[in-house]
């Protein structure tokens, strides 16, 4: 931190933070839209107690949601690194998240944008199965009723602990799907050819 605030200034702790917001918006609508219709296609008599359908649910919203926004994901990735000093080949003197996405296209096709994409798969499926599975336990056991002076607080804490449950136990995926993002890309990097030769 220190070192980026005396090279970068301030502005350098937001880099690729439009393409992070850009691609919040739509992870978290996506997130809970398939989870929620996961639910109903596989609750069809309603909702049960039966949480290891649930870990299933968010399974597959996170197979659904990551794909849909991963090309974010991987942009927002190279703005982060990208410095005057370190300048990558996708986003050359003047970065931003559409010249980065078309540049990945015109050096890789359109699958370069889902670069280290099955092991985001691989970390996504079970924080997202974690994290809203953990969610609709703690809260069919803690959540105070609608009309309750604490249901606001009680939710926002409830939440707040199925993310740190569902992000600490899946760190170790997120660490080895960004050296696949960034694997071979400027010579001094490290090329990995494989998941197993990232970990």
């Amino acid at each position: 931190m220190v070192h980026i605030g005396k090279t970068e200034g301030f502005k350098g702790f937001f880099k690729g933070n439009g393409a992070n917001i850009v691609r919040v918006f739509p992870f978290t609508a996506f997130q809970f839209y398939f989870y929620e219709l996961f639910k109903v296609l596989l609750f069809p008599e309603g909702e049960t107690n039966v949480y290891t359908k649930k870990v299933v649910c968010g399974g597959l919203s996170g197979i659904c949601t990551s794909t849909l926004t991963y090309p974010l994901d991987l942009v927002r990735t190279f703005l982060s690194i990208q410095t005057s000093e370190n300048k990558t080949a996708v986003m050359g003197d003047k970065p931003s998240m559409v010249r980065g996405m078309v540049n990945i296209v015109k050096q890789n096709g359109i699958l370069g944008l889902y670069k280290g994409w099955l092991m985001s798969i691989i970390g996504v499926v079970p924080y997202l199965a974690l994290q809203l599975s953990v969610f609709d336990w703690t809260a069919s056991r803690y959540m105070p009723d609608k009309g309750s002076k604490w249901f606001d607080v009680v939710n926002l804490l409830i939440g707040g602990w199925a993310g740190f449950v569902g992000a600490g136990l899946t760190y170790p995926a997120d660490v080895t799907r960004r050296k696949m993002q960034l694997s071979g890309i400027d010579s001094k990097s490290d090329v990995y050819t494989s998941i197993p030769d990232a970990i």
